[in-house]
């Protein structure tokens, strides 16, 4: 037996070639010295990645753990981080070659130049593993419920190509688990309180580093606990259970579905993951250095380096050309600013520009230089769906730190609503982060903000009487609103009468209403899931259980989402396009949404190679690039003309 306590630490060795990575076997367990547990016990090794053993590697969260743990490693105590501990413990008891890479064991995380050596590697290592275990961490009640609801819609898929037998099978283990939700949480809310949601927001699903770790496996596995479930039937049963969630199977069993709660996002969370698989596995994709970088811009990291550095494997199996070198000690702006210009380069593209849509954190950085450090929740424009410099192809170059792209100053902005939305921490976090009660008043701030803000944007749309593209401006008010929603045929009569009601509703408390609140207030009383959501509405607030005695701001919220799906549906687009940005209005008479920094005087330019219109700011005799904007009725190249572009000049 080792003495842990009077054992010399494990030291490591330095790795003896370029191709040298480590890997490690599970030895027996052995008791430690009070004998209260055994200590997981650790052969480590050099190998080659020109010629590894059959291994299996780890994805996990680190969690910002210290290293509060001890394990012996070649018969000397490491000291790892207790979430490691359990990884392994975890797989003592699963069907393994024996042989694992786990990053935190087998890089010396002590030295830059390991990690400078073999973080490009990671691609290799994750490639060449035979199975990629990904640990979502403990299990519990509700984790174990619904990998096991998992499987058996899993089940179903399999069963029958017919999608309407699925539906009709799926009723029932939808209905019983269902039920289990609303006995641990009262309501039963795909986007809140659905056990689902608890796994998506798991650790894992926000880091950076394990972007890289799911879509270059060959072989992915879940393992939460002791429950296990393959990735790719994850995303599958996501997929169906999110469609019939929210409604587009009910033809298939006559579901009646009411849709005052939240539509589900279950499949919408794994879009980085699926896209970038999709991705790197088609032999025929064009591929963008900028795409990567898009759809991870969300994921987190300790260090502001690895939101790029992160990705490098992703960026090595792309094959980048002038890729720049890992290195831990340049400043973070220069790494953000090689790695945009490398992206506009290679890609010979300005879309990675898309990204400049967040307030910067990070001081130095020139405006066109996504912060990639944050990653609050922003809802993006599409830009597929718009033209508004009509195809045109990029034009830019560099100089020094600026960025010479060429385009065309078409309005300026006349004013910009005063917003205070604000994305709360918890916001699509999972029933733990909602309904933590430090939370509540953060949270009853926030609604009142949000209605607030709606309302402010309704104030001065109101001032537009007529609107240069012919439409009525309440209708160019709802495109703006929803970013371009275009109704179906024949939809537009029952949308704009959803429209007008959810306008009397959230203006109920001005002096002019021809509604009042308390009237509207009455009215929902009588209606289905009226004390449900009021309920809801007590417990993640932290307000009393008097509606008559809360803010007029929290009736409107109960109202909207008692009054009709409809309404509730249109309070949930608007409300997640409010965050971060600002409704305004040109000079011009146009109606739009866009960075909340942006001030009346500011410019709108279109720039060539850009489908989406931007905010810039007069500098000198240069200019700073504040963010995409939508603004309805230039989005279609109606403002877009080759002969008048000029050069821009991005400081």
């Amino acid at each position: 037996m080792v003495d842990v306590m009077a054992s010399t630490p494990y030291h490591y060795e330095p790795l003896t070639s370029e191709s040298s990575f480590r890997l490690f076997c599970l030895k027996k367990a052995q008791p430690d010295l009070a004998g209260l547990f055994d200590m997981i016990n650790i052969h480590l090794f050099d190998a080659s990645l020109e010629n590894p053993p059959k291994f299996e590697a780890v994805s996990y969260a680190w969690n910002h753990q210290g290293l509060d743990s001890t394990i012996l490693c070649n018969d000397q105590p490491l000291h790892v981080a207790s979430n490691v501990v359990s990884i392994l413990r975890a797989l003592q008891h699963r069907d393994s070659p024996g042989i694992l890479w786990v990053d935190s064991i087998c890089i010396d995380q002590s030295s830059t130049r390991e990690k400078n050596l073999q973080v490009p590697k990671m691609c290799s290592i994750y490639r060449q593993a035979e199975k990629v275990w990904i640990w979502l961490g403990e299990g519990s009640y509700e984790t174990d419920v619904t990998f096991n609801f998992l499987a058996e819609v899993a089940a179903i898929i399999q069963r029958s190509d017919s999608l309407g037998e699925r539906c009709r099978w799926l009723k029932k283990p939808l209905e019983l688990f269902a039920a289990k939700v609303r006995k641990r949480r009262g309501v039963n809310d795909a986007a809140d309180t659905s056990f689902i949601v608890d796994i998506l927001h798991r650790p894992w699903f926000h880091r950076t580093w394990t972007v890289q770790e799911l879509v270059l496996a060959r072989d992915a596995v879940l393992l939460c606990g002791s429950m296990s479930f393959p990735w790719s039937w994850f995303i599958r049963t996501l997929q169906f259970l999110q469609e019939f969630e929210n409604g587009l199977m009910k033809d298939y069993v006559g579901l009646d579905k009411d849709f005052r709660f939240n539509r589900a996002y279950f499949y919408e969370e794994t879009r980085c993951y699926r896209t970038l698989k999709k991705f790197l596995r088609n032999p025929y994709a064009t591929f963008k250095l900028a795409t990567p970088l898009k759809v991870a811009r969300t994921k987190l990291s300790t260090d502001p380096r690895d939101k790029v550095y992160g990705l490098y494997g992703i960026f090595k199996h792309m094959q980048i050309v002038a890729l720049p070198e890992v290195d831990y000690s340049k400043p973070v702006q220069h790494i953000y600013t090689e790695i945009t210009s490398t992206a506009i380069r290679f890609d010979r593209s300005l879309d990675i520009l898309y990204e400049v849509c967040l307030e910067p954190l990070i001081p130095g950085l020139s405006s066109w230089v996504p912060d990639r450090s944050n990653a609050a929740f922003i809802q993006p424009i599409l830009s597929s769906t718009v033209y508004a410099s009509r195809r045109s192809e990029p034009v830019y170059s560099f100089k020094g730190s600026k960025l010479l792209v060429s385009g065309i100053l078409v309005d300026k902005l006349r004013e910009v609503a005063t917003s205070t939305s604000v994305c709360t921490p918890d916001f699509r976090r999972g029933y733990s982060y909602r309904m933590a009660l430090g939370n509540a008043p953060e949270r009853l701030s926030a609604i009142i903000e949000l209605i607030r803000t709606l309302q402010e944007w309704i104030r001065i749309s109101r001032q537009f009487h007529t609107y240069p593209t012919g439409e009525l401006p309440q209708e160019a008010f709802y495109r703006t609103i929803t970013q371009g929603c275009i109704p179906r045929p024949g939809d537009w009569a029952l949308i704009n009468t959803a429209l007008e009601k959810w306008i009397s509703i959230m203006t109920a408390n001005f002096p002019d209403a021809p509604i009042n609140i308390q009237t509207f207030h009455r009215e929902v009383q009588v209606m289905g899931q009226y004390s449900e959501l009021k309920d809801e509405l007590i417990r993640i607030s932290g307000c009393g259980g008097d509606v008559e005695e809360w803010a007029d701001e929290l009736k409107i919220r109960l109202i909207v989402r008692v009054y009709s799906s409809e309404i509730s549906t249109l309070q949930q687009e608007a409300a997640q396009n409010s965050y971060q940005r600002t409704f305004l209005a040109t000079e011009d008479g146009y109606m739009g949404i866009g960075p909340r920094w942006t001030q009346p005087g500011d410019s709108v330019a279109l720039i060539s190679g850009l489908n989406i219109p931007f905010i810039v700011r007069k500098e000198g005799q240069h200019y700073r690039l504040l963010g995409p904007v939508y603004i309805h009725g230039i989005m279609q190249g109606e403002h877009w003309d080759n002969a008048q572009t000029e050069t821009i000049t991005l400081v």
